[in-house]
């Protein structure tokens, strides 16, 4: 998609006047957490969203408009995502047709959406478009390009699963991002009451090793919607939070390694599964040290 107008209506800023936001490009445990349960953290998010926009002259609404753009105007953000000091565009919001049909806006599915526009030259050129909306991006530097984009995808139709998708920069001089992991959690889980910070790295030590919906002890055969995937000794993972249940039994909220694949039936399209885990047969070890080349 190409917006010709872009030039007229948004002149070049200065690094100067970018305002950024984000974090390092690993992820803390309170950040991976806010990521995903996103319940209740609308104001944050149009907070962190304040942090990383840039001025526009003249009003959002219009300018959208005069652009030939559909949507919540809520849902469009100008940022510098490309690191050339010029103003781009991202869309996260929903599924929406994005251009006008006939001066209206459509519908096009349930979910959401991500779509990122980069000024080239006075144009808006699309770059990229995938499922799922931001939770989080980072950059090294202010003259840098974003360098790491997370999506959450909740599906549609009464999925039991959402996704967390990890996009990397790949190529700075084209401004391409190539996906580089993918979390699975089912819906409504309930979220730590305490987030271990920093993360905590486990192995299980244990034959047969249960990870569910919920923190605490659940017959499969009454709840088939509590089990979440079997591992066996030796699958390791990180420990982002904990929670204690009714009887004192301490429980751990993980994202297993993806090295480390469960045993039997698993959801599809699954990425790294994440879910709760009784922390007795869960041994911290030390994360695995960098490799520094020579």
């Amino acid at each position: 998609m190409r917006v010709p107008r872009l030039a007229a209506l948004l002149p070049t800023m200065a690094l100067a006047t970018v305002v950024l936001g984000g974090a390092p490009s690993r992820l803390a445990s309170q950040q991976m957490l806010d990521a995903l349960f996103p319940q209740g953290s609308e104001a944050w998010q149009a907070s962190w969203w304040a942090e990383w926009e840039m001025e526009i002259p003249g009003d959002k609404d219009t300018m959208l408009s005069e652009l030939g753009l559909c949507g919540d105007p809520a849902e469009y953000h100008f940022v510098d995502f490309s690191g050339d000091g010029v103003i781009d565009l991202i869309y996260s919001g929903g599924m929406i047709s994005m251009a006008r049909m006939g001066g209206a806006c459509t519908g096009v599915a349930e979910g959401t959406q991500t779509v990122l526009f980069e000024n080239r030259g006075g144009t808006l050129t699309r770059i990229f478009r995938e499922d799922g909306h931001i939770v989080w991006m980072t950059r090294p530097a202010p003259w840098a390009p974003i360098s790491q984009i997370v999506l959450r995808f909740d599906g549609c139709c009464g999925d039991l699963y959402s996704h967390l998708m990890f996009y990397g920069l790949s190529d700075a001089d084209s401004v391409r991002f190539t996906a580089y992991d993918h979390i699975t959690l089912q819906n409504y889980m309930q979220p730590p009451a305490e987030t271990l910070e920093p993360p905590q790295a486990f192995v299980i030590a244990q034959e047969r090793y249960n990870l569910r919906a919920s923190p605490e002890v659940l017959d499969f055969a009454d709840n088939p919607e509590e089990f979440v995937g079997e591992f066996g000794r030796g699958a390791r993972g990180v420990a982002l939070g904990a929670r204690a249940d009714t009887t004192g039994r301490t429980w751990w909220f993980v994202v297993m390694d993806p090295a480390s694949t469960p045993n039997g039936r698993q959801p599809a399209n699954q990425g790294r599964l994440a879910g709760w885990m009784s922390a007795r047969f869960l041994e911290r070890v030390d994360p695995t040290p960098a490799r520094v080349k020579h």
